[in-house]
């Protein structure tokens, strides 16, 4: 084994990370469905409220597809590694071809990361700003509660809004905005063959740009070469509990900005209870 196999950073147990993935998409959808009637019990008054239903569906099906593009990621790595086998260490093997593949799919769990996340700002400002429906996106939303002026300077959310924006989520837009408007990023690849065992694997690893710009990852890998497998876990799990802690968020939003009067609630309802991320 190589100095550069030796010294990696790669996930271990990936099937067990991707349930875990799994449940905390589950408690997303637990927080969004709780949230829905927390809504309709106690600002809206409506046994069904359209508005909050469609946007919080809408959140749903961007986290749910966030997990599948991770899904399909590691599906075709193990494509890959099996046609590498197949053709045995001698025969030609189109490595660059595939390897463009596999980062293509992790460009999908960037752009579905900030689909998310727009989602959930649209959300935030949806709850934040008495259910006004002006579209608003993540950057506009962080952008509006650090406005001293903004009527939704002040909502319960905001501090956990604008420290995740400030510490990592304002570093993958800026990314993205690259990857869209200016550079394919493309990572590396090692294609190794063992001539005694006549086997034959093809690994890549997270674009250099990427690992550079999101400063936790940086710090977590430090010398190491990061795969590609494992900065899509970490890019699709840091993103997933990141939202999870805004929806735990907006649950007190809704209860501060109750309009129905306890006795004539249509809906009784209580959130779970639970320790709240607002604190800067």
């Amino acid at each position: 084994m190589s100095h550069y196999q030796e010294d990696e950073l790669d996930v271990e147990s990936p099937e067990e990370r991707l349930e875990e993935i799994s449940e905390t998409v589950r408690e997303i959808s637990r927080h969004l469905i709780g949230s829905g009637i927390q809504y309709m019990a106690k600002v809206s008054g409506e046994m069904a409220d359209d508005d909050m239903v469609r946007i919080r569906n809408n959140v749903q099906y961007r986290a749910d597809a966030l997990k599948i593009q991770l899904s399909l990621l590691l599906d075709i790595q193990s494509t890959h590694n099996d046609i590498a086998e197949s053709v045995g260490p001698h025969a030609p093997y189109p490595s660059r071809q595939l390897s463009r593949e596999q980062f293509s799919m992790f460009d999908n769990i960037v752009f579905h990361s900030c689909s998310l996340f727009d989602y959930v700002g649209y959300l935030a400002h949806f709850l934040c700003g008495l259910g006004n429906q002006a579209k608003k996106s993540w950057g506009s939303v962080a952008k509006a509660l650090r406005d001293d002026e903004n009527e939704i300077r002040d909502c319960i959310a905001g501090p956990v809004i604008r420290r995740l924006d400030r510490r990592w989520v304002s570093q993958l837009f800026d990314y993205r905005a690259d990857l869209i408007h200016y550079n394919a990023r493309l990572g590396g690849v090692m294609n190794t063959a063992d001539l005694e065992k006549r086997e034959r694997v093809l690994k890549a690893y997270a674009p250099s740009r990427f690992v550079s710009d999101m400063s936790g990852l940086r710090k977590k890998a430090g010398d190491q070469h990061v795969t590609l497998r494992f900065a899509a876990f970490w890019l699709t799990e840091k993103t997933l509990d990141s939202v999870l802690r805004v929806l735990k968020n907006l649950s007190e939003v809704i209860e501060n900005n109750r309009q129905i009067p306890r006795h004539l609630q249509p809906i009784k309802f209580s959130p779970p209870d639970e320790e709240s991320d607002a604190d800067e």
